[in-house]
């Protein structure tokens, strides 16, 4: 079992972006005997030992062992979670393209991860201004992840930042944020229901 981390936990403000932090979830590593000097690794230790290089804050470590554990045929490394994370490390190393590529391999493995939606949409946002891009993958995380407060709290921040016409959905995101528990989402739906009303 190694470590998922998520993108999603930073607001998208237009006006006040922040790079995205790294919110490491729990996870049980596994020391290995093998992890000796000149002893070729496993698959699974390379994931694991990546997984320890990630928590530790060494990105450049774990994607190298990432990408070893992923090169290493015969054996079954090509997973959901080893992509996820290689695509972290890249995008923690400033890698945005490759990040959202191995994001991409990650959902082709398992369409139902929303944190990897959400973290496509944080990167086409925060490194591409590709608003509507983002808005996808985010209501796509919205989707498979209907209770997440984070996740609708950003799709409103997206939306507002789309302009006027999409106010109403970025009220309706906030919204739902809210009624999640999220107490800073209260005061964007007020400042998103004010613009509203002005623009009447």
């Amino acid at each position: 079992m190694f470590a998922r981390y998520c993108l999603k936990s930073v607001a998208l403000r237009a006006a006040c972006c922040r790079r995205p932090l790294l919110v490491a979830r729990p996870a049980h590593l596994r020391y290995f005997a093998s992890e000796l000097p000149g002893k070729e690794l496993s698959s699974s230790e390379d994931i694991s030992q990546g997984t320890r290089a990630l928590l530790a804050g060494n990105a450049a470590s774990a994607l190298s062992h990432f990408e070893r554990a992923l090169s290493k045929s015969g054996e079954m490394s090509a997973t959901a979670d080893v992509y996820y994370n290689k695509g972290v490390c890249e995008y923690s190393l400033g890698k945005t393209d490759a990040a959202i590529a191995s994001w991409q391999q990650s959902l082709a493995l398992d369409a139902s991860r929303s944190d990897v939606h959400a973290n496509i949409g944080n990167a086409y946002f925060l490194n591409r201004r590709d608003v509507q891009s983002a808005i996808s993958h985010m209501k796509q995380a919205a989707e498979l992840a209907p209770d997440d407060a984070e996740i609708h709290f950003n799709l409103g921040c997206l939306y507002e930042s789309a302009g006027d016409s999409d106010l109403r959905a970025a009220i309706s995101s906030y919204d739902r944020a809210v009624q999640l528990g999220l107490e800073k989402a209260k005061t964007h739906l007020r400042n998103a229901m004010a613009k509203q009303i002005s623009k009447k």
